[in-house]
């Protein structure tokens, strides 16, 4: 993939996630009184814990809309980076099979 793709694909789970969080501030999600957060939390568990504490002092569409966003912002990069290795890895060794292979068949 190129640079604009990766780009495209990493902004995908973080525009995701603050329509999540779009959708409870606004109430579509269906939920009951302090449970209406509980979804954003799980979605962005293990994270969340460590936001917790933000809870108490800034509105709950500012702590996870900026901080969970960056935090799937960093998910999505991280995953891209990971996934580009391994194709690499793959092609490498594909291409060192295939010099071996020619290799071998030489008279």
């Amino acid at each position: 993939m190129n640079l604009r793709t990766n780009r495209a694909v990493s902004l995908v789970l973080p525009a995701l996630h603050v329509c999540l969080c779009v959708a409870t501030k606004v109430g579509l999600l269906a939920s009951e009184g302090s449970w209406a957060w509980f979804l954003v939390f799980l979605v962005d568990f293990p994270f969340s814990i460590l936001l917790l504490p933000l809870l108490k002092i800034a509105d709950p569409l500012l702590v996870f809309g900026i901080l969970g966003t960056a935090w799937w912002y960093l998910i999505s990069r991280v995953g891209l980076h990971v996934a580009g290795r391994l194709s690499e890895f793959r092609r490498r060794r594909r291409d060192s099979h295939l010099q071996t292979a020619t290799r071998r068949m030489e008279p």
